[in-house]
Formats: C-alpha cells, structure tokens, sequence
C-alpha cells in the first residue's frame, strides 16, 4: 500500500514535546518500510488546502495519521480526521469526534460521569457566574423520568454541595443503570476473558479546604504542569480566584507577553501588537505559531499511584497491554508525585530520571489491576475510539482508581508509555503499524 505519514508541521522554535512528531513519522517510516509499504511524509499546518493538494496528487491509499495539533493549538487535532472523512481517504487511529472529546480535559471528564466512570471532579471557568467565585449550578426542575434526573445528578464537577453537582446514591447508579453496565460488561470483546472489575463510580467530590492541581484544558504531553500546578486553597472563592489569576498568566506566557506592564519593552521582547502581528505572519505561511487562548481548570488532587494502561485494536477488539505503574523514585517527602513536563521532555530534570515504569504486577494488585482494565475497555467503548489508546489513571490510599485523560493517538515513539507496553506485551513496531493499518482500510 502507499501510505501518507501526516505529522504536525515545526519550526526552531517548536518544544521537545512537539519535535518528537518527527521521531514518531522517522519510526513509522522504518515500520512501513520493513512491511513492504510504499510512504511519503506530510508536515501539516493550517493550510487545509495545501494538505488537500498534496493528498490529491499523492493518492495515498491510506493515511497513518501522527497530527497533534494545528499550529500549535490541540483543540484543532480533529480537523485533519474530519477533513480525510470529506475526502473519503481511510486514516489510522480515532475519528474527529471521538479526538475532539478526548483532548479537551472537561470534555473528557463530562463524558466519563456520564457513563458512570470514575473520574476526579474539577472546576472548570464556565462553571463560574459573572463576578462571583461560586460554581455555577444546574438546572433543578423536575424531569421527564427518574432516569433523566439520575443522569443529570451524576455529573461531577467541583466542589458544591449540590446533589445536582455530586455523585450521589451508591456508586452513583441506579438499578437500571447497574444492569446497562453489566450488560456492556457481559458483552466486551476483550483478549482477556478475565474482565471482571469493579467499575461504580464513588461518592466524592471536593470539600474544603482542598488541594488541587491546576492543568490546561486542550493540552496533552504535561504541558504547562509542574509542581506548582499544586496548590491549596481555603474555599470555592479562593479557589475561584486563583484560578482565573493563573489562567490569565498561562495565556499571558502563551502568547509571549509580559506579565507585568511594561516588562517585555524592558527586556527588548516582543511587545503584544508585534507578537499578534508575528503569528498572523506565521499562520499565514502555514508555520505553527505559539499555543495561546487555552484555559486551566482545577482538579481534585489525587495523592496515590500512577498507571497507564494501554489498548491497541484487534481482530477480536481492543487488547489491553500490560498496565505501566510510574514509581517515584527517591522523590523528597514534601515533592509531589506527578509525572510534569519535566519528567517527559527534560533529560537533565531530576523528575525525568526519576520516574521510571514497571510491568511486574505484585500478586496483592491483582484485584486493583483487572478494574484498571476493565475501566479501560469501557473508555475505549463510551468515547467509541479506535486504533490505539491510552488511559491514564490515579490510584487512592483506599485503592480507588480515578480515570485522569483518556488519550486517543498516543505517541509512537520508541521511549513513550505506549511502545513500552506493547514491547512487554510482545510487539514489535511493526506489529503495531500493521495492526493499525489493518484497523484503518477494514481489513
């Protein structure tokens, strides 16, 4: 087959996060290359048209598609599948719909209540009034059925206490639902029969005084996380407060202003109008231009372990590698244990050598690893995702698991969590392609 290789179009100024989408098209190209495959490589930009050209003229008869943003910017990564759709041109990995829910963190999070998956509850900007630090609530009028209160009442979101806001009753499912989840359950196609974990969602939500970790909504690879994304706060009104401060300053470093007045003049940087004016330049010639406009939102933080688990298609369904923990090694006690921008993309950072995963299951984690892959597959179902995924979880000191992302097209390159797993499960890179290959065309 002749397969088109799309990947993020860079420039020098582009990060480690972002450069290794040239690690992951030269790995893919080698696969492809040892398949028997015929490739050609594709940088992709905002110039939509420009990849409809090359497309055209090109005719691929797939696309392997590694595109993680557009011009720098995440939010857009479900353009490219929603353009090949328009197209009729098979590609690998999910769908537009299912990366657009996926990458924004909210999204994600709205869509796991909804299916009754555990997940840390948060407090996003929308969910704030004009003016006031309180969240903003939900409707309260009575509904159609029960079951439609019940779908609306198991919506986490941030720390009221609202029965509208919280999960409530046991495990947040009423009888009906308890059955659909069974039922869903008895009918998975998975690669291990053993399938049988616990996947209510707890009765939890955040009370103050809290600690939370600040994250961008639309960003992947631990951008903008470190361990100051950390922070304690009092009350909904101060944690309202800091969050709109720090949003503010993240959009501020984004866009590459001060953030004090007058301070880029000073240090000879770019003042607003020039950096607008440099990006406009930018986007105009299809280059990527800095990431700018993302918001933070605040999420309970969960002081545990770390998994990944990952799930790659298969002629039988999803197959659950083998789940990945992150152990935090010699780590200060007052350091906290998250795996930042640092860890991934710093090689001379503390946290990047400190970090490590393993494999080796303990024989006490057995129970706690069959729920992991159990909510796993389910992730994989509600967001009707394809190709490969990977779920990344928090585990409490009660052995409770918390589903943090749910991450479509996860990165190819040879040191990422993903290839990790599918190494120890036996997999070469060539049987990853093939498979998502195979995946793509229906084969």
């Amino acid at each position: 087959m002749k397969v088109a290789i799309l990947h993020d179009a860079l420039t020098d100024e582009s990060r480690p996060d972002e450069t290794d989408a040239l690690v992951q098209a030269r790995y893919v190209t080698g696969a492809l290359d040892a398949l028997g495959h015929k490739s050609i490589t594709l940088p992709v930009s905002l110039n939509l048209e420009r990849l409809s050209r090359a497309l055209d003229a090109e005719r691929p008869d797939v696309v392997f598609n590694l595109v993680e943003t557009l011009a720098g910017r995440g939010r857009l990564c479900h353009v490219v599948p929603a353009l090949l759709d328009a197209l009729g041109v098979p590609y690998t990995g999910s769908d537009g719909h299912a990366l657009f829910l996926t990458t924004g963190k909210t999204q994600t999070k709205e869509q796991l209540v909804r299916g009754g998956l555990p997940t840390p509850p948060w407090y996003a900007p929308r969910d704030l009034r004009e003016g006031c630090g309180e969240p903003r609530g939900f409707s309260s009028e009575p509904r159609a059925s029960a079951r439609a209160e019940h779908r609306t009442q198991a919506r986490v979101s941030c720390g009221a206490a609202s029965p509208a806001r919280t999960l409530q009753g046991d495990g947040a499912m009423d009888g009906m639902d308890r059955m659909d989840r069974m039922d869903e359950m008895d009918g998975m196609d998975l690669q291990n029969p053993n399938e049988a974990g616990s996947v209510t969602a707890p009765n939890w939500a955040i009370r103050f005084p809290a600690t939370v970790i600040l994250k961008p909504t639309w960003e992947d690879a631990s951008v903008g996380i470190d361990d100051d994304s950390i922070i304690a706060v009092r009350d909904e009104a101060e944690l309202a407060a800091v969050l709109r401060e720090r949003t503010r300053r993240y959009q501020q470093e984004q866009r590459g202003e001060a953030t004090q007045p007058g301070e880029a003049t000073q240090r000879g940087e770019p003042t607003q109008r020039g950096e607008r004016t440099r990006r406009y330049q930018q986007e105009q010639r299809g280059e990527p231009a800095r990431r700018f406009g993302d918001e933070l939102f605040a999420e309970a933080y969960i002081d545990g372990r770390e998994f990944n688990l990952s799930l790659l298609c298969g002629p039988r369904g999803p197959q659950v590698l083998p789940p990945a923990e992150i152990d935090f090694v010699d780590y200060p006690p007052e350091k906290p244990h998250i795996v930042g921008y640092a860890a991934k993309w710093d090689d001379r950072a503390f946290e990047y050598h400190a970090t490590p995963r393993r494999f080796d299951v303990d024989e006490a984690d057995r129970g706690l690893v069959e729920t992991l892959r159990a909510l796993a597959v389910h992730c994989w179902r509600l967001f009707d995702l394809r190709g490969h995924v990977r779920v990344d979880f928090r585990v409490d000191e009660r052995n409770q698991p918390w589903i943090l992302e749910v991450n479509a097209n996860p990165c190819l390159s040879p040191e990422a969590g993903f290839m990790a797993a599918a190494a120890r499960a036996g997999l070469t890179i060539e049987h990853v392609v093939e498979r998502l290959l195979r995946d793509a065309v229906g084969s």
